[in-house]
């Protein structure tokens, strides 16, 4: 990753100790750690022990989060996660927010993504104010990262809005704070297509997450050249992708996005089935 990401000022992120669950011995979860680091990771997410955490066992908790730390030294961020799903309480998630910053964390996050419920507002103030309340003692801005269950730009407004009325503009920065949501950007490449078509096909185009989405906005917006740098992409090494094809000849014949909506339902079964049996 590091090597194919050289030159684009992209940082690598691993996911350590045993993620999702946390629950494999402290040496197992270190040597992942070290592994990573070793490796070239510029971020390491680490998950809390929340049986440990649940017991009452909070030394166990805390001295883990510092070797994961000391692992990482000043060049690696850590996030700790704190699963907030399974720590019930809002006195639990409050409380270890506070254990985690102290112990070294440069940012908290809430969830793993794999545990409902995940990120919500409720939980995200307690553990702003956590920040908020630790930046007094120490003068250490510590980050934020709410994931899991952000599905749509409008939720992402609103915990943009949390964070900037709980700890103002500072923290309004990809250092200070994240999104953890994939399903997130399906919609805001939605909201760009509706909104500014021509960039949202541009965007795509870089993410290569919806190429034939691009190719089709670009055409029907007059860019053939983007549009064609779309289909070349998809098309890869596989000169006979069906969608890709389809867009390819549909463009060739004459631009028509109802042509194109006709074929997609209609025609496009039998379109792939020729072109795979030339």
């Amino acid at each position: 990753a590091k090597d194919y990401l050289a030159g684009t000022g992209i940082k690598v992120a691993a996911v350590s100790t045993a993620f999702p669950s946390g629950q494999a011995p402290e040496d197992v979860k270190l040597l992942d750690v070290k592994r990573a680091v070793q490796l070239g990771a510029d971020e390491i997410d680490m998950v809390i022990d929340r049986g440990a955490f649940l017991c009452g066992n909070y030394q166990k908790v805390f001295d883990e989060i510092v070797k994961v730390k000391d692992i990482c030294g000043e060049r690696v961020h850590l996030k700790v996660i704190l699963e907030t799903g399974e720590l019930k309480t809002y006195d639990h998630v409050r409380f270890a927010s506070d254990l985690a910053m102290e112990a070294g964390a440069d940012f908290i996050k809430t969830s793993t993504g794999k545990v409902t419920p995940a990120a919500t507002m409720p939980v995200t103030l307690v553990m702003l104010q956590a920040i908020a309340d630790y930046y007094d003692r120490t003068g250490r801005m510590v980050g934020m990262k709410p994931a899991g269950g952000i599905r749509t730009a409008k939720q992402a407004i609103e915990y943009l809005l949390l964070m900037k009325e709980e700890l103002g503009d500072e923290w309004l920065m990809p250092d200070l704070f994240r999104i953890g949501a994939s399903s997130l950007l399906t919609d805001i490449e939605r909201q760009l297509m509706n909104q500014h078509p021509a960039d949202g096909a541009r965007i795509i185009l870089q993410s290569e997450d919806d190429l034939e989405l691009a190719a089709t906005v670009a055409y029907e917006h007059g860019d053939g050249a983007l549009a064609h740098r779309a289909l070349d992409r998809a098309l890869g090494d596989d000169p006979k992708y069906p969608m890709a094809m389809l867009l390819r000849k549909v463009f060739a014949a004459g631009w028509s996005p109802e042509n194109l909506a006709t074929m997609r339902q209609e025609l496009h079964p039998k379109i792939c089935q020729a072109l795979f049996g030339e």
